[in-house]
């Protein structure tokens, strides 16, 4: 029989049926199956021992007791199935006032609002960076494409001498170049030159013509 790449949706009152109300160990298949029925389908509140804790949309808060009760398993049973669902990228668990809370990944690609096509449809509610950052799923937003950083690259003397005769300051090429080379291309503060014509300028303003260089431009304008 083939099957398709579609979906069906199933609603927690499935669960009041007799065929959910069976007196026997949940089948690993039937407790996952659980698990995205039961976490919360928005945010809530729960108190546990006084404290109000936020249960996120995807989330439940409950002890591996209340788990290995519903699924009529052993607490070492289920642990060791929640360690599996980890190992898969599944769940995600963190320990809460002595019990634990739950995190289904991706837990719109199970529950989400779809299209008639069977998209997702875009999601009104706001998302935490986490949840952007995790985003997987069909019909998801892709991340925005990172712009690159340009990386320094330490000019040679040649460019430095160049670039100064554009400027009219060959007269500073050594001491200029001498100085960041032997700095390893860092400021007076330690920190990495971006921009090392800018530094030359800021280099030539500190270091005045002298009356000799002075008198040689006059000449060569005459």
């Amino acid at each position: 029989m083939e099957t398709g790449g579609g979906y069906i949706k199933l609603f927690r009152k499935a669960q009041e049926n007799f065929l959910y109300r069976e007196n026997r160990p949940h089948t690993r298949r039937e407790a996952w199956e659980d698990i995205l029925l039961m976490v919360n389908h928005a945010e809530a509140d729960v108190l546990v021992g006084g404290k109000k804790i936020i249960c996120g949309r995807g989330q439940s808060i409950r002890s591996l007791d209340s788990w290995a009760k519903h699924f009529n398993w052993s607490k070492s049973k289920v642990k060791r199935f929640f360690d599996l669902l980890k190992s898969e990228t599944m769940i995600v668990t963190e320990n809460v006032q002595k019990t634990t809370r739950l995190t289904v990944c991706n837990y719109d690609a199970y529950q989400g609002e779809r299209n008639n096509d069977g998209t997702m449809m875009a999601q009104s509610r706001p998302t935490n960076k986490n949840e952007k950052k995790n985003k997987n799923i069909e019909g998801g937003t892709p991340p925005s494409p990172q712009r690159k950083k340009k990386r320094f690259t330490p000019p040679s003397l040649d460019e430095v001498k160049a670039y100064a005769t554009t400027r009219g300051r060959t007269d500073l090429v050594k001491s200029f170049f001498d100085y960041y080379d032997t700095g390893d291309w860092k400021d007076k503060d330690g920190k990495p030159v971006k921009n090392w014509k800018q530094k030359f300028i800021s280099w030539e303003n500190w270091s005045p013509k002298t009356e000799t260089q002075q008198e040689r431009k006059i000449e060569f304008l005459n």
